[in-house]
């Protein structure tokens, strides 16, 4: 469920991104065919040296920066989609 706190303008770059990062890494994972709510391991099948290398190309394309802490919460689309839209707000 999406954080109505959120910019709208700020989830679709986090969005774009996020698309980029996938094609790039797991190209053969349709993220328009992903449940947001749903764990996102579960559904895709990513190794963890996938996921961060996704999580990599993330933070360097929006110049976020996630602790570990917050990368253990990322668990689900909706999840990586609204930490990463808040530090993109931040930023502006």
């Amino acid at each position: 469920m999406e954080n109505p706190t959120i910019n709208p303008a700020s989830r679709s770059q986090v969005l774009t991104v996020l698309h980029r990062a996938f094609l790039r890494v797991a190209p053969g994972v349709d993220l328009d065919r992903l449940d947001p709510e749903a764990d996102l391991v579960e559904q895709t099948g990513l190794q963890e040296l996938e996921l961060d290398r996704i999580l990599a190309v993330l933070e360097d394309e929006l110049g976020a920066y996630l602790t570990s802490s917050q990368v253990e919460t990322l668990s689900t689309l909706d999840r990586v989609v609204d930490v990463l839209s808040a530090q993109v707000e931040e930023e502006v």
